[in-house]
This record gives C-alpha cells, structure tokens and sequence, in this order.
C-alpha cells in the first residue's frame, strides 16, 4: 500500500472514475427577468413646433445570463476584496447575473464529487490539483477563443504559472531549464490570486538587537544565521525565525531550491527531485535551526510564546519569518501599531539565488458553462477578475497577492504598513522562482510525501533517516499514477511520457 487512504484521496478517486460529460444535468440558475417597461407616452406636439417629436429608438438590452461562482474568499481580507469586485463586475455586466455561492475552505473535496455528479458550478476558483484531475476528463471548458474576442487580452499582462489554469505538461526544470514565463497552452481559466514566499522583519526587534536591515545576496549560512543568533534570547521569549517547519512550499523547501535543487520531479516524472543538486543541505539547514543553531522554537514553545496573537512573529517574539511576503493583509490588523515590521529581500542559499516559491490559483470555467450555454460570459467574468479593476483591489486588501503585473506598481500597493512592499515586485519577477508542477492526476496525494519531514523537525527522526522515507513515497506514487498521467497527456494532444 502506498500510504495512508486520506478523505480527500477517496474523493477524488471515486471522482474521477464517474466524471464524465453525460453526468447528470442541472437546474440552470434562475434569476429574475426584467420587468417589462410601460411604454413611453408620446410627446405632445408643441403650439410653435406642429412637427411631431420621434422619440429615439431603444437600444437593445442584451439577455439576462445565469451562473454560479464558488469561492472560498467569504471573510477578512479576501472576502473583502471578493465582493468590492463583484459588485464591480454586476455594474460592468448588469445583464450577468452572478450567483456567488461561497463555501467553506478545503471545499475541493466537495467539488469533486460535484464534478462527478455534474452538478458543478460554472465557474470555481479551483487550484491546480483539482483542475488537473478532471481537464482530461472533460470537466472543464476551454476558452482560447473567448479570450481572442477581447482586443486588450496580452497574454504578457500576468504572471504565469503553467499548469494552473492550462495544459502544457512540459517541464526542462530538471535539465536547468526556467520555467515558462508567459502564458500559452490550452486555456481553461484566468489567473486570480497568488501564493508566495518572501521574508517579512520586525524591525523594533531588529533594532533592539542591533541587526542592520539586509542588503540584496543576503545569504542563509551567514547574515540570516548570524542575525538568527542575534535575536534569540530564551529568558526574554525572543527568536530569530519562526515558521520554519510549517511548510514545504513557503519555509524549508525555498531553502532546498536556493542550495540547487532544480525542481519537485525529475524529468522522467518517476522520482522526487527536491534532494537533489544540493537540495539536501537546504533541508538539512532547515532542521538545523531548530536543534543544532537552536534560533527557531519548538513547537511547544512557539506556542506558548504566541499568547494571544496566535503565532511568534504577530506576538513580536520573532525577528524574520520567511513566507508573509503575500500576506500581509491577514497581519496588518493583528499587529496595528505595536511595532514596526517590513518586507525585504529573500536570502540565498549556496548556489547565490533566492530560492523563490510560487503559487496561482485561477478562476476557472468549468463544462457546465458549455451545458448551459455560458462560456462566452463565464470567460468574460474570469478575465474580469484578472483584470486591473479586481486585481487593484487585491493589491490594497492583500489577502493574497496581484496576479496582473500592473498592480505591484501602483501607490495603494506600496503603502506601509508593512514597510518594504516593493520587495513583493521584486520577488515575482525572479525568473527562476519554481512552480508546483501540479500536472499530475492525482497531485495531492503525491504532495503527502512532505508529511515525513514532519519527523525530523520535531527531532523524532534525523534528515538521514527521513529522507529516504520521503523517496520511496514519492516514488511509488508516482508509479501508480503514471499511467493514467500517460494517458491524460494523450487526450490532452500531448506526447506519451518517454
């Protein structure tokens, strides 16, 4: 058995064997036509004027249109700047009725059953794990030609993030190669929000200690550690980093990326690729700083430390944590006026790069726009959320971070607090900053393989002992996917996997 059978894998298992577009048909959603006008009273003829007055002819109103949206961004700052957008869009669209259906998060699993029942709603704000599971299938709608229709559509206007939103299954990370940098490839969705690491300071830490801000090349085993050390007095309740454990994708997995670990898989898509090329030394470093440098909390003390703010570093008990770079709306209210804090340069590792992280999530339209005959309208309203009306106000909530490259620039988004928002343009325009390869059929099961590392931070296991656990997981999953990702690949007009 390869692993644990987890809720989310036997949902998406049992999905994606009944997915198929003759599921079974909806209700279309119902919205309430518009009242007819009473016609307008002729005009009277005027004493001076015996000329009859011709009233101009009506334009034609369009028809109304029905849809339904699913997103998890209900509350704080992301359901804040959901619904200033909406309310932007109906009076943009007032003939699209948008059916905002908002749902709890994690609310994948439930969507894939409704994929599978075809009961799904015509546009989801979905990531690249479920979209990948069913576009072979059919579960979602292509809209390269919708797109075409708008003159002022560039692909170049956005960061890109393959595999998100379109199929292009063609990775040369492996082989040193960047990732593509422009959007391309079969299209089944628009960019909508975005996922990052990227290091924020309490600088009144910072200056209590007599840490200097750091400059560009800033490197992990040197300013990093060293300010780390700095920071960290037990008696007083203050560390040098915190988070360092919480995740693969924004903490200790940039580490293994900036120390030359090229990409998550190999080029083959057989094994797990992270600990290679140097990768090992950045997990190793990782682990470190708990046990060996002892400049990052156990979790036992890192909650104790929080009190009521909820972690070290909102407490003001930690000097750098490594991944609030696309976050900061979720901190500004927490931390108000109680100290200063910035965002500012990544460090690197031992290759001299960052080791940047990256994530997109995408509005995306699926095969019930093409049953109910609103592709063209769902498409329009997924451009809508990637354009700048939408994305600017996700540059001032920063609930997540702009996906459109134009509003990294504007003054609402460089605003402190948090000092140091120019860092976030910054880190986004690296060109190297690696993406999740979520092409797989089953990605998430295959994302588990990090649960192992679990072990060695909490000092249960050695880095030695771990990584090979890590290995073999990875490695018998990708075995048992590789054949439904061959043909996935070939439905798709792709080549068969070598």
């Amino acid at each position: 058995m390869i692993g644990p059978v987890t809720r989310r894998r036997m949902l998406l298992a049992s999905a994606g064997a009944a997915l198929g577009l003759a599921g079974t048909a909806l209700l279309a959603a119902c919205g309430e036509e518009a009242a007819e006008e009473e016609p307008a009273s002729p005009a009277a003829a005027s004493a001076a004027s015996p000329a009859p007055v011709v009233e101009p002819a009506a334009a034609p109103q369009a028809e109304p249109v029905n849809f339904r949206y699913v997103t998890d961004h209900t509350s704080g700052p992301r359901g804040e700047a959901m619904q200033w957008g909406l309310s932007k869009f109906a009076q943009t669209r007032p003939n699209v009725n948008v059916r905002f259906v908002p749902q709890p998060s994690q609310y994948e699993d439930v969507f894939a059953i409704q994929m599978a029942a075809g009961t799904q709603a015509e546009v989801g704000m979905l990531n690249g794990g479920t979209f990948n599971h069913f576009v072979a299938a059919g579960g979602f709608t292509q809209i390269n030609d919708a797109l075409d229709k708008h003159p002022d559509f560039n692909p170049e206007f956005w960061y890109f993030n393959a595999d998100s939103y379109t199929v292009n299954y063609e990775y040369g990370q492996a082989n040193g190669e960047l990732p593509p940098q422009v959007m391309e490839g079969p299209q089944y969705g628009m960019p909508f929000q975005g996922g990052l690491n990227g290091p924020a300071l309490n600088l009144t830490l910072a200056e209590e200690y007599g840490i200097e801000f750091p400059s560009p090349g800033w490197s992990y085993e040197n300013e990093f550690l060293e300010g780390a050390k700095k920071a960290t007095d037990p008696e007083k309740g203050t560390w040098g980093n915190f988070g360092v454990h919480q995740s693969f994708d924004f903490n200790w997995g940039p580490m293994m990326f900036a120390d030359g670990a090229r990409s998550h898989r190999n080029a083959s898509e057989t094994e797990l690729y992270v600990f290679e090329n140097g990768g090992d030394t950045g997990f190793q470093f990782a682990v470190d700083l708990i046990h060996k440098y002892k400049v990052a909390p156990p979790a036992a003390i890192a909650k104790e430390i929080s009190g009521e703010f909820g972690d070290p570093m909102t407490a003001g008990k930690a000097w750098v944590n490594l991944w609030w770079a696309g976050y900061t709306g979720f901190f500004i209210p927490r931390i108000k006026d109680r100290f200063q804090w910035s965002l500012c340069p990544q460090p690197v590792g031992r290759t001299g790069n960052p080791g940047h992280w990256w994530s997109s999530t995408g509005n995306l339209v699926t095969s019930a726009a093409t049953t109910f005959g609103v592709v063209e309208e769902a498409a329009d309203f997924s451009l809508f959320t990637a354009g700048p009306v939408f994305q600017d106000r996700i540059a001032i909530e920063r609930g997540t971070f702009p996906i459109l490259k134009s509003s990294l620039d504007r003054p609402e988004t460089l605003a402190a607090p948090p000092e140091g928002m120019k860092w976030q343009k910054t880190f986004m325009e690296y060109e190297d900053k690696k993406p999740m390869m979520m092409q797989l059929p089953n990605f998430w099961e295959f994302y588990e393989w990090r649960n192992f590392a679990e072990l060695a931070f909490i000092g249960e296991k050695s880095v030695d002992e771990v990584v090979p656990q890590m290995l073999d997981y990875a490695r018998r999953d990708l075995i048992s996917q590789r054949d439904q990702y061959d043909q996935n690949r070939q439905k798709l007009g792709l080549p068969p996997l070598a």
